[in-house]
């Protein structure tokens, strides 16, 4: 987007006489800016300080020199051309809402402040494209156009600012764009977010170009975005440094030589350098002479180091088993030492072990172990007892022990004891009375065995007794009438007396 700005004389004169009667001006270096609407804040002629300085103070003061507004403020900055300025004016506090100046607070003496507290101001002043017939131009720090090489300033394109929104600009957008302006190539390039007091001058013009992205040297080969660029203003516009000097080539230092390429009898060597110090760049000339050096070397007759001849066969093993040595000899006549070379390295004799299987050992018995416990108290048992085929034991194809591991016996012969047992029980004896109570009794004998061979007798009795027939027996008519009144008592006693006398064998 170009903007074209057309300003009458008398409201050039009045803006001139508004910004004359008022107490605030802007500078940038050393020229006079307020009609920019940029640079360092003076009041009466002298730096302001940012002690309580808010935006509304900003905007407030960017009306009192009749902008529309502030862009914004900043602080933390040095300068040279601050030290040509007091500091007067500090504690700057203007109430939220105001826009006149007469409203608010500060302080004209008396302030603590030093310059890097000083107030820089952007007011919102109109942006320029300036007309030009040039596609790129540069500018320096007061927008004074640069035309010759070597000087640092702002690109413009058509007048406008040219940005970085998304990091693509490099060195060889830089040289397209140096060699575009008639100049060799670039010598620098970097943003005005680096340096500070570009970015005022920076603000006035608008974004004019952005994305630029180039693979050549030549800008027809570049990409850009000259349409809807997108960079905000004061961040990331593009400062350069163009150069109308070529780079002549100049070699670098050699490199060490190269291993001879022989030890002796004569070789050669070899060492380079590069024509990169620097390199030949935009129609330089190219480096003269020849990037690679040759000489000889090792021209010495080469010696003749001995060398061994083959082994002979080996000696006979020392020992059939077990370990025995064995040796074999060569000689240092292949070739033999010649010139001052080195003789053989290492023994004209080698030994080394032979047959180092182990000789075969045979088996021995051990002493026997105590006999076992015989398998039975009485009555005859056997036990035993073994030995073992480890003393020593048959290795390395010996022989195995002669005889049996393990030996039996007869033990505990005598016969055992019998203990006696019941017979079964005879039959039951007659009771002894067929009413009112009486026994009977059955026999068994100690012959089921019968003990024997100092056996125990059988524990218990032979014979068993019981009582019978413990039912009452018949009663009288006169018996019945003397014992009617007691008959339920006489029932309690026979039943009592008949458990008496029952008695129970427990074998």
């Amino acid at each position: 987007m170009k903007i074209s700005i057309v300003v009458s004389v008398a409201t050039l004169v009045a803006l001139i006489t508004d910004i004359e009667g008022s107490d605030f001006d802007l500078v940038n270096g050393a020229l006079a800016s307020t009609a920019d609407g940029y640079g360092l804040l003076l009041y009466q002629g002298a730096a302001v300080c940012d002690d309580d300085f808010t935006d509304t103070a900003a905007d407030v003061i960017c009306k009192e020199m009749n902008f529309d507004g502030f862009l914004n403020w900043y602080s933390g900055k040095t300068w040279d051309f601050q030290d040509n300025y007091d500091i007067v004016l500090d504690d700057v506090e203007c109430p939220a809402g105001t826009t006149d100046w007469n409203n608010c607070d500060y302080i004209v003496t008396g302030h603590n402040c030093v310059h890097s507290e000083d107030v820089f101001l952007h007011c919102d002043g109109e942006e320029i494209q300036e007309e030009t017939d040039e596609l790129f131009t540069l500018v320096d720090s007061v927008g004074s156009a640069i035309t010759e090489g070597e000087e640092f300033g702002l690109l413009l394109y058509k007048g406008g600012t040219v940005c970085d929104y998304n990091g693509d600009f490099n060195t060889a957008a830089a040289n397209a764009i140096c060699r575009q302006m008639s100049f060799v190539r670039a010598l620098n390039w970097s943003f005005t977010d680096n340096f500070e007091y570009f970015q005022f001058i920076a603000y006035k013009y608008i974004v004019a170009l952005d994305k630029v992205s180039c693979g050549s040297l030549e800008w027809e080969d570049c990409g850009y975005d000259d349409l809807f660029p997108t960079c905000s203003k004061g961040r990331g516009e593009v400062l350069l440094t163009c150069s109308d000097t070529v780079i002549d080539g100049g070699w670098s230092d050699d490199d060490a030589w190269s291993e001879c390429s022989a030890d002796c009898g004569g070789g050669t060597q070899t060492r380079t350098r590069t024509c990169t110090n620097p390199a030949p760049a935009y129609g330089g000339a190219d480096c003269v002479g020849e990037a690679t050096e040759t000489q000889n070397c090792n021209t010495e007759p080469c010696p003749v180091d001995g060398g061994w001849s083959d082994d002979d066969a080996w000696s006979e093993c020392s020992a059939d088993c077990g370990g025995g040595t064995q040796t074999r000899t060569r000689t240092c006549t292949n070739p033999a030492p010649a010139n001052d070379g080195a003789d053989c390295v290492g023994e004209a004799t080698e030994t080394q072990n032979c047959n180092p299987q182990p000789c075969p050992v045979n088996g021995g018995w051990s002493d026997d172990d105590a006999w076992s416990e015989c398998s039975a108290d009485c009555g005859g048992g056997t036990q035993t007892r073994t030995r073992t085929c480890t003393n020593p034991v048959p290795a390395n194809g010996g022989a195995d022990c002669v005889g049996e591991a393990t030996e039996t016996q007869n033990c505990n012969t005598d016969p055992c004891p019998v203990d006696g047992g019941w017979s079964d029980d005879d039959a039951w004896s007659e009771c002894s009375a067929d009413c009112g109570g009486g026994t009977q009794t059955r026999t068994r004998t100690c012959t089921n065995p019968a003990p024997a061979n100092d056996g125990a007798d059988c524990v218990g009795e032979a014979t068993e007794t019981q009582n019978c027939n413990i039912e009452p027996c018949p009663e009288s008519e006169e018996q019945h009438q003397y014992s009617a009144g007691t008959k339920t008592k006489c029932s309690y006693i026979i039943v009592i007396v008949s458990a008496a006398l029952f008695s129970i064998r427990i074998v």
